[in-house]
């Protein structure tokens, strides 16, 4: 009989071990689930963020684009040596694009980021006309825009 109580006792453990078990199985379960629907969730937000730097990615292209071919169409030296006799008191929307145009750094020359700068840039026809020309070419000196010299811009 002693043997018979022995192995009940045994049994009952085993039983004991394999509910607690069971309760864990379904604990791990219920968080594996869980952290599915989250994963889940953050999929689809990446999946979204994607989408959207993609349509931003493609609108940059487009606007690149446009931008070289119009700097291709339109972009004079002699234009720009125009700009010389004016530089001392141009036009506000002048000063503003040779601003932006000096924050650019085309010339690869780092003038101050003001207009002071911009006088010299424009003083240099010959280099501001070709740094422009060559700013969009893969190589080109403009290429090396940092976001300091954003940061340091007048305009």
């Amino acid at each position: 009989m002693a043997q018979v109580t022995k192995e009940y006792e045994s049994v009952n453990k085993l039983i004991k071990e394999i509910e607690e078990s069971k309760v864990k199985t379904q604990e791990a379960t219920i968080k594996t689930e869980t952290l599915n629907h989250e994963i889940g969730k953050k999929v689809a937000e990446v999946e979204i963020k994607e989408e959207t730097a993609k349509k931003v990615m493609d609108e940059a292209k487009e606007i690149k684009i446009d931008v070289e071919t119009s700097v291709k169409e339109n972009l004079d030296e002699k234009k720009i040596k125009a700009m010389q006799g004016i530089v001392n008191n141009p036009p506000e929307k002048i000063k503003l694009i040779v601003l932006a145009v000096n924050c650019l750094n085309p010339t690869g020359s780092n003038y101050e980021n003001n207009w002071d700068g911009c006088k010299k840039l424009v003083m240099k026809a010959g280099n501001f006309y070709t740094g422009v020309k060559e700013f969009m070419e893969e190589n080109g000196n403009g290429q090396n825009l940092t976001e300091k010299r954003i940061a340091s811009a007048e305009a």
